[in-house]
């Protein structure tokens, strides 16, 4: 991290999660030490093509509104920056789907906020990497993106809001918004809010691809999210996930050997998640609840479950996991232990669902550092 006269940014490689062999049937990932910081700049290769205009169309019939005088060509870094008072829309609209731009960066320096619009089924949006409000750590922006439909390919990494004091939104309503690289990934940073009420936001090709939530992840609605690998929420920092509607499914396979479900990855990382409807399924890999820090799960409803790996609460040394269960919520693991208590401390209290343990057993306090307690009132519990 950067401290001092510098804002915080996230530093992660998805090069360097690696997926261990199970301890006492627990799964463990670990960090290499050399982690670098990630810098979202342009590409070296592409020209920097500028929006110079107010809100308008990608493609236009003024050429003006672009610094080059056409819209950015395969390659090109299309910069959808500025520092001014206005707010303004660039609605999608170029028909070529084979074009790839390096980067697509969506910022105002100012008190504006400039949105890009992706409303039609038809047309295809490819970048490498796109930025949205993650400019650099001196100065906040604010920048959107809004996903109605059609499709949104990204090679590499889609960053929201990395720094502290941006406001990076991401809203996706329809259409499929997919990062189509083995090992890419979707940053919700400090500034970042990724609110998804409709469509498909996937990761497909494994290889130590993520999700990392530092900010806000809201799944309602008909949203789904499928993830090849892993979901990090709070990872070097505080990372809430609230569904309320919609389908997350975190999956790990033998061809595609890294996956997981994490919250408070690290060991100052705070990590939430709050379950009132719809469905979260793990399946193939673990579930941590406060994987080297503290994590927290409130379900009052839907249905979480683990399938072919287990549940953890305080996965290592020093960690923390809390896990409550209420209302018509509905817990399902199968296949592995559902354990309070690993490595760290490990608290479930359930005054309400069904929880539904199958093929396996419940463990509490079970490594030899790890202290659990389970409070069970007025509700159902079955093994």
């Amino acid at each position: 991290m950067w401290e001092g006269k510098h804002r915080r940014a996230l530093c992660v490689d998805a090069r360097d999660l690696i997926r261990q062999p199970r301890l006492r049937r627990a799964s463990r990932l670990f960090l290499a030490a050399s982690v670098g910081c990630l810098k979202f700049t342009g590409g070296a290769l592409g020209a920097n093509d500028t929006w110079t205009s107010g809100s308008g169309f990608w493609t236009g019939s003024d050429n003006a509104d672009w610094s080059l005088g056409s819209p950015p060509a395969a390659g090109d870094n299309a910069e959808l920056t500025d520092n001014d008072g206005i707010s303004r829309t660039i609605t999608y609209d170029y028909y070529d789907p084979s074009v790839t731009l390096s980067t697509v960066t969506v910022a105002n320096l100012g008190s504006g906020t400039n949105e890009l619009s992706l409303p039609y089924s038809d047309f295809t949006l490819s970048a490498q990497t796109e930025n949205v409000a993650s400019v650099d750590d001196h100065d906040t922006s604010n920048g959107e993106i809004l996903q109605s439909a059609g499709y949104n390919n990204v090679s590499g990494s889609l960053n929201l809001g990395i720094y502290e004091g941006d406001s990076g939104l991401y809203s996706l309503q329809g259409g499929t918004l997919s990062v189509t690289a083995s090992g890419g990934s979707e940053v919700v940073g400090f500034g970042g809010t990724f609110n998804q009420t409709g469509g498909l936001n996937t990761l497909p090709m494994g290889g130590g691809a993520f999700v990392q939530v530092n900010g806000i992840y809201s799944l309602s609605s008909t949203g789904q999210l499928s993830v090849l690998g892993y979901d990090l929420i709070g990872d070097q920092g505080i990372g809430t996930f609230v569904q309320s509607g919609g389908t997350n499914q975190i999956s790990f396979s033998i061809s595609k050997p890294n996956g997981g479900f994490f919250l408070g990855y690290g060991t100052s990382d705070v990590g939430s998640y709050t379950l009132s409807a719809g469905n979260l399924n793990v399946t193939g890999t673990d579930e941590t609840i406060g994987s080297d820090g503290r994590g927290s799960f409130f379900q009052t409803g839907g249905t979480n479950s683990i399938t072919a790996g287990q549940l953890g609460l305080g996965g290592d040394y020093g960690s923390s996991g809390y896990y409550s269960l209420s209302a018509s919520g509905n817990l399902n693991v199968s296949g592995y232990p559902e354990i309070i208590g690993l490595y760290g401390s490990g608290t479930f209290v359930q005054s309400g669902g069904t929880n539904s343990i199958s093929g396996t057993d419940l463990e509490i306090a079970s490594a030899y550092t790890g202290t659990g307690s389970y409070s069970l009132r007025d509700c159902f519990k079955t093994m």
